[in-house]
């Protein structure tokens, strides 16, 4: 964090120093003082023999006021040179003088300024130290000590404070991974300094350059560029401070090499050794980048070299004491002889970094975790695989312990991703143990390493939900977080859709987030139960989900890893664990036939050959005995895009699973597991069907036009047949409607336009009839603060089911969203469908469901039917039936009457039976004289 240190630098005039009236001690201070500005930054010894000279002759003067200064500008310098010894005993003695001189301060006209100086140090302090915790308390208090007064009240000093403040706090939540909150504070700085400080443009470009590190670790390096290289050339062209042109080089080196762009890191290496200094106390950044360069050159021995010399560097700065800086050296030197094949060194070097770490370098553990437990799968013999497994179970419970601190949906999605390859060890090992022992334990183990890698937003959802319920938290406080989350979603769509610049709408957003935040640490402090309920970690258990399976159901659960797929097949009485090869040749197989597929030109004798390949390598394998009735799938990876159901089974002709099974999905089975109970709503359907009979002009981003559906009311009215319904046709197909009713009806159906956004999955869509006042777009983000119990949920659109792939996530989609949102159960699509087939199918599906059939079952009769009728002609392609799939709770939606029916029947029978019995006894019977 050195660009903040010479960002707030000694902003305590000489006036200021000088409390006493006694001239000549005026005049000596002020003589020390600038003396000691001439070594600040430059000569430690210099510098401190000042500074001691200054604090002494305070105390011989008894003047208070200027032993806090004198003892703060100290550390500034200490924390320049790392000197931590210094700056513990300088803040021990500021607490000193604090608690002597309470009652002066607090009558102080610079009491705020005391206190922020202080808490500024203090913040310092505990951020060196990487104890963030209590290093964000006091920064935070900085924060809410000046943001409650008008700035432009506030002095250039507590400006400089708030704005160092808002520079670590955001420091602190890169370095933790949580980068959307890095980038929130950092906007939020420039912001202030643009407003307040225009005329300061090299703190300006320090931020920048900051804020381009988040980028860099967001993996965004043509963005972070941007601001790196810029920056760069202003502080090289202004010499300033060496320390930040030394870290934008070495960050401009890595981004390069990130971009194959070889040469270029190469001309940055030698602009970054000229800038060195000897002896710089970041020399070691040269020798890293050097081996950065090194390694892309496939010079491992040469760049192991230079690591050595930067852990020798490094470990000489902070004085051979356990720091993070240095745990991370022992890190690369461990990675880069794991590639050399040197398990056993890389092993050790782990190692070494794992004592190094703190309790709280959470992040930094999971990573070293997850390196260590890869390296031991490697190892041979087998054995290894025990410690691998250790490891693992090591760094799932780190991940657990760090979820909570995550409030961000995109830094969740980059945590598990940093942690997937963990998964895979898990898995690797596992998989090996168990094909040598056969041992149930590994099994277990095998279910629990996919369970936990899935899903983990959309369970975070659903528990979110359950705590909100059943914690105790009063109604006006849940009222007020609906109310933050829908005005946060509110503000983000207007920045996003229609002023990104705004610093008015920025600043709006930035208040909104930060008080939800502190409402949610409010939840988590006050309501015990929120907490537990709301970062539960259990997971549905081996035991549990055979127990739940029905006699001809089977489960298969996949994990799409590195280098091989894992799938566990799941029946009531027996389970299969089996690895596939993830190669080239698979990969190709699945996108080809899911093009194909999706186009109805395409050969359906290819389709069958591919089709066929992908049931041989994905499916076989995993089926037992006859008798299946139906399948369940977790996919995972690309095969989130499959419609299994369409697979052929059959080498020598067309024979799909779909035949001989229903197939449903779901993104986990502890998801599912939640996805019990009933809407409490009737079996009603509120349908939806907008006509867009003129072509109609989107209001999105990248803008776009909806064409007419002229089959969808069609469908609608086909579904009133067989439900009670409420339809909203045409023109009163409105956005509006749909947010009044959704939440009172058992069913919903949208037969309508979506429109997906891979880039930014939260702006993915579904278009309602245009109004001439208010929205006609339901973005996906919205979907995330609405509450819709429905059982089930079918959207009649285009590839309502598709959409960013997030690993250990899967389909960022509408669909999905409005599980989110409280769905029991989804149907949606995988690709562009036809119009006019939809509504076919639609209309057997809800025939179906009528009836009682189970949804998937209801769906898979509904296609059967389909097939069967346009078996001569084009419509029996694929492409017209099998982007419909159900996910979820396939539970019948319509309760099935046959018991009572029967009893009923049997009652009725019986009475009149009786009633016979009784008129025959009658005639017989004589009475007695």
């Amino acid at each position: 964090m050195r660009g903040v240190f010479a960002i707030l630098t000694f902003f305590l005039s000489p006036i200021i120093l000088c409390a006493q009236a006694d001239s000549d001690y005026d005049q000596k201070l002020n003589d020390l003082y600038e003396q000691s500005l001439k070594y600040c930054y430059t000569d430690q010894d210099s510098a401190y023999y000042y500074f001691e000279k200054m604090h002494d002759l305070t105390r011989e003067q008894e003047d208070w006021q200027s032993g806090i200064w004198s003892l703060i500008n100290w550390n500034r310098s200490a924390g320049n040179f790392y000197d931590l010894g210094q700056l513990d005993t300088n803040l021990k003695s500021l607490d000193v003088l604090f608690d002597a001189h309470k009652q002066e301060i607090d009558s102080s006209p610079l009491k705020l300024l005391f206190f922020n100086s202080l808490d500024y140090d203090k913040g310092i302090y505990y951020f060196e130290i990487n104890d963030y915790g209590n290093s964000r308390r006091y920064f935070e208090d900085i924060i809410n000590n000046t943001e409650g007064l008008r700035l432009s009240e506030v002095a250039p000093a507590q400006l400089d404070l708030l704005s160092a403040a808002y520079g670590f706090m955001a420091k602190m939540f890169a370095n933790e991974a949580k980068y959307e909150l890095a980038k929130t504070y950092y906007t939020k700085n420039i912001r202030l300094i643009k407003s307040k400080k225009p005329d300061e443009i090299k703190t300006l470009y320090r931020y920048y350059s900051l804020l381009a590190e988040v980028y860099a670790k967001e993996k965004k390096y043509e963005e972070s560029n941007t601001y790196f290289i810029r920056s760069f050339k202003y502080g090289v062209k202004n010499d300033l401070d060496k320390k930040a042109t030394i870290t934008e080089a070495d960050h401009i080196i890595e981004n390069q090499l990130n971009l194959s762009r070889l040469d270029s890191a190469k001309y940055y290496l030698a602009l970054l050794k000229e800038l060195l200094p000897q002896h710089h106390t970041f020399a070691h950044k040269y020798h890293q980048a050097r081996a950065k360069v090194l390694i892309s050159e496939n010079k491992p021995i040469e760049a192991l070299a230079e690591l050595k010399v930067a852990l020798a560097a490094i470990a000489k700065k902070w004085n051979s004491k356990d720091h993070l800086e240095v745990a991370m050296a022992y890190m690369d030197i461990g990675n880069i002889q794991a590639e050399m094949g040197e398990f056993k060194n890389a092993l050790s070097r782990y190692d070494q970094a794992l004592q190094r770490l703190k309790s709280y370098n959470k992040t930094e553990r999971l990573k070293l975790l997850t390196q260590k437990a890869s390296v031991l799968n490697r190892l041979r013999p087998h054995s290894s695989n025990a410690d691998a497994l250790q490891a693992v179970d090591q760094g799932i419970s780190v991940l657990d312990s760090l979820k909570p601190s995550f409030s961000s949906h995109q830094d969740k999605l980059v945590l598990i991703d940093d942690a997937f390859p963990l998964f895979e060890s898990g898995l690797d090992a596992t998989f090996t143990k168990f094909k040598k022992t056969q041992d149930r334990e590994y099994l277990e183990k095998a279910f629990r390493y996919m369970e936990k890698s899935k899903s983990n937003l959309l369970l975070d959802a659903l528990f979110n939900t359950k705590a909100t319920q059943f914690a105790g938290i009063p109604q006006n406080l849940l009222e007020k977080e609906q109310q933050l989350k829908a005005e946060i979603n509110k503000a983000e769509k207007m920045i996003t859709l229609q002023d990104r610049d705004s610093p008015k709408l920025q600043e709006e957003l930035f208040g909104l987030k930060k008080s939800h935040r502190e409402l949610i640490h409010q939840f988590e402090t006050d309501y015990p139960k929120y907490y537990d309920l709301r970062y539960n970690t259990d997971i549905a258990s081996l035991v549990h989900v055979q127990n739940t399976l029905e006699k001809d159901q089977l489960m298969l659960s996949y994990f799409y890893g590195n280098k091989n797929i894992y799938a566990l097949s799941v029946s009531r009485d027996a389970i299969r664990f089996e690895k596939i090869k993830q190669d080239d040749l698979l990969t190709l197989n699945i996108k080809e036939w899911v093009q194909l597929l999706a186009d109805p030109k395409s050969d359906p004798h290819v389709l069958a050959k591919k089709g066929f390949f992908l049931y041989k390598k994905l499916i076989a394998p995993l089926l037992g005995e006859n008798g299946l009735k139906k399948i369940t799938i977790i996919p995972d990876g690309l095969l989130n895009y499959i419609p299994f159901g369409a697979l052929n089974t059959d080498f020598q002709g067309l024979n799909y699973l779909l035949d001989k099974c229903t197939v449903s999905y779901t993104s986990s089975a502890t998801l599912l597991d939640k996805l019990t109970g009933k809407s409490t709503a009737k079996n009603s359907v509120l349908a939806f069907a907008p006509g867009f009979d003129d072509p109609t002009t989107v209001a999105y981003r990248e803008g776009g036009r909806l064409t007419p559906l002229p089959n969808a009311a069609r469908e609608i009215k086909a579904i009133a047949a067989y439900f009670p319904e409420k339809g909203f046709t045409g023109s009163t197909a409105t956005l509006s409607n749909f947010r009044s009713q959704a939440s009172a009806y058992s069913m919903v159906h949208l037969a309508t336009h979506a429109l997906v956004d891979n880039e930014a999955p939260e702006y993915s869509l579904l278009a309602f009839s245009p109004q001439k006042e208010g929205d006609n777009l339901l973005y996906l983000s919205d979907l995330y603060n609405m509450h819709i119990p429905a059982d089930l949920v079918t959207l009649s659109a285009c590839e309502t089911g598709i959409g960013a792939l997030k690993r250990g996530e899967g389909m960022i989609s509408l669909s999905r969203a409005f599980f989110y949102s409280g769905a029991k159960s989804l149907v949606n699509t995988l690709w562009n469908v036809n119009d006019n087939s939809s509504t076919e199918l639609m209309a057997g599906f809800y025939k179906n469901l009528s009836q009682g059939l189970p949804k998937d079952e209801a769906l898979r009769s509904a296609k059967l039917n389909f097939i069967n009728k346009h078996r001569e002609d084009r419509l029996s392609h694929p492409y017209y039936w099998s982007a419909f799939v159900v996910s979820g709770n396939t539970a019948p939606v319509k309760e099935t009457y046959w018991f009572w029916w029967i009893f009923g029947c049997c009652f009725l029978l019986l009475t009149v039976a009786g009633f016979i019995f009784y008129r025959k006894r009658k005639k017989k019977w004589v009475p007695s004289k």
